[in-house]
């Protein structure tokens, strides 16, 4: 019998641990999808396997190089390489991403400020909401900005002169709890965060683009290191809390009955 108790105050110990840690773990991000382009071939169309992305009608493919940039590993889509204007092409094989709690979408870029038109990053939904991520020419067609917006609405742009020429960590957040989104522009040294701009209804994320525009010298727009993550909302957390302890209860009652 003491050998029976002791084996079930264990198990109790475990569960009651393990109870504590789902709630410390649930209320990280979850990498839901991601992609650094290291799996292909520098050089090659990313249209082709293991890749696999789409091209968008009527524009030039876009290929995979050899990251250029300080700090940089691997490959990367290098806008050089567009072999047309504009050059894009579309993931469309995401995973089926929640539209509750809130998702981040993370990513590096590198503008040039010595051509005309900036690249962008663009997240396509099932309500026709396009939310786009560009590197934006605001002085006599220079790039010399970031911007965050969503067709037709509101638009967010980061200062004249910041951030080219140089690596610019991308994080998109996206609040469906709040209906509201927003974005961090990180180049190593400054932070700046948007307003709060808001949006309507619950748009899924169906296919996330990247685009190539007009090049001056042959430069691009270049981009590594995507992923998209989520974090649930605080009753999802709670309802895994109740579940675990529910669990941990029934065993600690079964021990008290013996």
């Amino acid at each position: 019998m003491l050998q029976r108790n002791t084996i079930l105050d264990f198990n109790f110990k475990v569960l009651a641990t393990a109870a504590i840690l789902s709630v410390s773990t649930v209320t990280q991000a979850k990498v839901i999808w991601s992609e650094n382009f290291d799996s292909a071939t520098a050089g090659q169309s990313v249209t082709a396997p293991p890749l696999n992305w789409s091209v968008v009608p009527g524009n030039g493919d876009v290929k995979v190089g050899a990251s250029p940039h300080p700090g940089w590993q691997g490959n990367a889509i290098i806008g050089t390489l567009a072999t047309s204007y504009p050059g894009g092409y579309v993931q469309t094989n995401l995973p089926t991403i929640p539209t509750t709690g809130a998702l981040t979408l993370q990513f590096d870029g590198w503008a040039f400020s010595k051509y005309l038109d900036g690249g962008e990053v663009i997240l396509n939904t099932n309500t026709g909401n396009i939310f786009r991520i560009d590197a934006w020419n605001n002085n006599g067609g220079i790039v010399n900005q970031w911007v965050i917006g969503l067709d037709g609405g509101a638009r967010w742009f980061s200062p004249n002169n910041f951030m080219r020429d140089q690596t610019v960590h991308v994080s998109f957040n996206l609040d469906y709890a709040n209906q509201n989104f927003w974005g961090v522009f990180d180049n190593g040294s400054s932070i700046i965060t948007t307003p709060f701009m808001s949006f309507t209804g619950t748009p899924a994320l169906t296919s996330l683009g990247v685009y190539e525009d007009k090049r001056w010298d042959s430069k691009g727009t270049d981009f590594d290191n995507f992923t998209i993550s989520s974090v649930p909302e605080p009753e999802e957390w709670a309802m895994m809390l109740l579940g675990a302890g529910m669990v941990a209860f029934q065993v600690k009652r079964k021990h008290k009955q013996l």
